[in-house]
């Protein structure tokens, strides 16, 4: 696992690694209890988010626990309708990818618990297609590769679709275009974050956004033709709006610890994870651009952990 995959800078949750034993993602002692404060409740249909290694929902401007506090839990995706839930359940030295039902309700883990952490792997960043029916994670499980790359198919039948050249960083974040088409990922070559994207049921990835000088990070493929990404530069990380393929790029916000951006349902918004301010909150901003809101305080959030925002 290269160090820069995942998001270091602001949040209490670790990294991972199956090798040197440090945390992963989800499992950091968190405040028992956080609020929403009151812009959250103009926000129409429901947010999830990770805290503290449990999957939290922000609806009507409330704050609900899904998920036992016994489990670990990262990096939340839902279908469009709610009905299929996917997560990244994380345990000392392995990762598995669980699927469950509305809420994240009778989660399964995909594959088997592994005693001896040298046979398990690390399976992060789960993203579900809009229907429910097809999945993404990023994973060390290769046997070609020695970085992380990703896996993508039906839900029961993931393989590997991206294949990073040896000792090149990996590939990160995967996440499905609305209509399914396509799934975008992070590359990262010779110390630089990409943006790569491969054709859905299969096929081999294609640059979209060269990160020469700055990494692209966290791509959120949006309606419309468009998606939102980070790009960090100097260690300041903002989130920007541009077209599928990185054209015409607008940031929409700058307090430059800016992680995570993720799409209102119509489109016309977007959550994203700062600690500007404080503790690392969840925050809004209209997706053309405008002054970001603040939805949640002193939550600690899991910074690793995307939200996922659906219109139920």
């Amino acid at each position: 696992m290269r160090p820069h995959h995942l998001w270091l800078g602001v949040a209490a949750t670790a990294v991972l690694s199956a090798c040197n034993g440090v945390q992963l993602p989800g499992t950091s002692n968190a405040p028992a209890s956080f609020s929403a404060r009151g812009e959250a409740r103009s926000l129409k249909g429901a947010i999830y988010l990770a805290q503290g290694g449990r999957i939290w929902k922000l609806h009507s401007g409330k704050l609900t626990a899904l998920t036992d506090p016994s489990l670990h839990l990262a990096g939340p995706t839902v279908s469009a309708d709610g009905t299929v839930t996917g997560v990244s359940e994380v345990s000392t030295g392995e990762a598995q990818i669980a699927v469950g039902g509305p809420d994240f309700t009778g989660l399964v883990a995909l594959t088997p618990h592994r005693a001896d952490p040298h046979q398990a792997s690390l399976d992060l960043k789960p993203s579900l297609s809009a229907d429910g029916k097809r999945l993404a994670f990023m994973s060390d499980r290769s046997s070609c590769c020695t970085d992380e790359a990703i896996w993508e198919g039906p839900i029961r039948r993931p393989h590997q679709v991206s294949f990073p050249p040896d000792a090149s960083g990996g590939d990160d974040s995967p996440a499905y275009l609305p209509d399914g088409s396509a799934l975008v990922m992070v590359a990262w070559r010779n110390n630089h974050g990409n943006l790569d994207q491969a054709a859905i049921p299969a096929g081999r990835p294609r640059l979209s956004i060269d990160g020469t000088s700055a990494d692209v990070l966290d791509p959120a493929p949006g309606p419309g033709g468009k998606m939102a990404w980070v790009s960090r530069k100097n260690g300041n990380a903002n989130i920007v709006v541009g077209g599928i393929d990185g054209s015409s790029p607008v940031v929409v916000a700058n307090f430059a610890d800016c992680r995570q951006p993720t799409w209102s349902p119509d489109g016309k918004t977007l959550v994203f994870i700062s600690q500007h301010g404080g503790s690392t909150d969840l925050w809004s901003v209209p997706a053309g651009g405008g002054t970001p809101q603040r939805l949640t305080w002193g939550a600690d959030l899991d910074a690793n952990s995307h939200p996922a925002w659906i219109a139920g």
